[in-house]
């Protein structure tokens, strides 16, 4: 990492890229381009700026997007950006870094900009990750000092690596999943990290919440480190429990499966759309450290706000009462092969994100 920087991941887990040390950035999926919603979907994307507080959006930024599919016409959009500006002097030349390759824009001094510079790329081998087919780098200096830092930024930035051979494996299970052990026993609500029950995003490349759910049978029998949405029961003979896994869809993903009507939609929200496709359960082990749950706020959210901690003397739970409910679904965290907590919401066979 360049003295100086920081490295950033998106919240899928797809993109990383050093980003100046005090910038402020935003790692929400975005629609194509940050500013075109023409394809009705958001992909992974980093959006950092100099100054977050800039209102009239004058500040030194980058931005970084990979979508599925390299689109010319659409990509025509970076580097000029349709500006009529002749004095801009706009560049291009050949981009090539292991294992990208592509072409990079240069232009000079244009709307208030000292200097822009823009890579499109794609993997120059057959390693892609499904859904990385184009990758996007645009970087808008308002200063000469800023213009510097270019160099490092294009040099820095990942795409997470390719789909594994053995389809037993999920694809992309991200690297920022939330805590997997409370940090202090008098913070146990601490390994939520999103504001309501419904709010968890996609973690890894399958378009669902959570780090998938192996809706292309790409899970095999032991379930991977990660954020699970699926039906949770246990077996105190065997201290472990069984999940059933359940695909989370959202956004434009959502609407597909619902026109498709081949899924077995078992609760219907428009960005919480549970389906379970198959009862297959797999054994996971148990060492649970808070079982959490969730009420509906004054403004019908789904807020996490309870909690059964393991008992003095104790390494993990081991009796669970209603605090489990096998029938109703759970966000489960799995770390080390095993069970570290889970969480239910509101009754989600009656209440979702849509009230």
């Amino acid at each position: 990492m360049p003295d100086g920087f920081i490295s950033v991941t998106d919240d899928t887990g797809t993109l990383s890229i050093a980003v100046p040390d005090g910038w402020t950035a935003d790692t929400t999926p975005r629609p194509y381009g940050f500013f075109d919603d023409s394809l009705g979907a958001e992909y992974p994307t980093i959006k950092a700026t100099a100054h977050a507080d800039d209102p009239d959006g004058q500040s030194s930024s980058l931005f970084l997007q990979t979508v599925p599919a390299a689109d010319p016409e659409r990509e025509g959009l970076y580097g000029d950006y349709g500006v009529d500006c002749p004095e801009m002097n706009l560049r291009t030349s050949e981009y090539a870094r292991d294992p990208f390759g592509g072409q990079l824009s240069d232009s000079g001094a244009c709307g208030g900009n000292v200097a822009r510079h823009t890579i499109v790329a794609a993997f120059s081998d057959e390693s892609a990750p499904e859904g990385t087919s184009t990758i996007i780098v645009d970087f808008q200096a308002t200063s000469d000092a800023d213009d510097q830092l270019f160099d490092a930024i294009a040099d820095s930035f990942e795409v997470a690596g390719p789909a594994p051979d053995d389809s037993s494996t999920p694809q992309g299970v991200a690297n920022n999943l939330p805590p997997a052990m409370p940090t202090d026993p008098d913070a146990v609500f601490g390994v939520w990290t999103y504001e309501w029950f419904w709010n968890v995003p996609q973690l890894g490349t399958e378009p669902v919440r959570g780090s998938g759910c192996g809706a292309s049978e790409q899970i095999g029998p032991q379930i991977p480190d990660g954020l699970w949405a699926g039906y949770l029961s246990y077996d105190p003979d065997t201290d472990a429990f069984s999940v059933d896994l359940l695909c989370i869809f959202y956004g434009d993903t959502a609407d597909a499966v619902r026109a498709e009507g081949t899924a077995n939609i078992v609760h219907d929200e428009p960005d919480y759309l549970i389906v379970s496709n198959s009862d297959g359960r797999r054994e996971v082990a148990n060492n649970t450290q808070v079982a959490l749950g969730s009420g509906l706020t004054s403004d019908d959210n789904c807020a996490v706000g309870s909690a059964v901690v393991v008992p003095e003397g104790e390494s993990h739970l081991t009796s669970f009462g209603e605090s489990l409910q096998p029938d109703l679904q759970a966000w489960i965290r799995i770390d080390g092969g095993a069970v570290t907590w889970f969480v239910y919401g509101c009754d989600l066979a009656t209440v979702g994100p849509g009230g």
